[in-house]
């Protein structure tokens, strides 16, 4: 996971990230604008996320939600890779969940949900 574009820089930056297939904007409250585009992403992270359930279509999915107040928000589709976290792969981005996935939802099974905002950390 790396930093493809900065968006915009006011004191928090929105930044796109990848993983060389797929991309989401991030919110980053703590990114160097002198910092360079290809940086490494540590961690991603979901806030306001609901709608979490099973699925039984293997894909990943990246989809933008747009409306007024959506801004960052997302529906996403991924397979789960730890669920004590939980966390969540779409190819190789990671996405750790702010809330726990249902408990009939196994490590290996593929969900959708959607999500308010992401946040990463560089």
């Amino acid at each position: 996971m790396f930093v493809k574009k900065l968006i915009k820089d006011d004191g928090q930056a929105d930044l796109i990230v990848t993983d060389g297939q797929y991309d989401i904007m991030c919110c980053c409250w703590e990114y160097n604008p002198l910092q360079k585009d290809n940086q490494q992403v540590k961690e991603i992270s979901s806030l306001f996320t609901t709608d979490i359930m099973r699925v039984d279509d293997h894909d990943y999915l990246v989809q933008k939600i747009h409306g007024k107040g959506e801004h960052y928000s997302y529906h996403l589709q991924g397979r789960v890779i730890d669920k004590s976290k939980p966390l969540i792969s779409i190819g190789e981005l990671k996405i750790e969940l702010d809330r726990p996935l249902p408990k009939d939802i196994n490590v290996g099974e593929f969900v959708e949900f959607k999500v308010g905002r992401l946040d990463c950390f560089v």
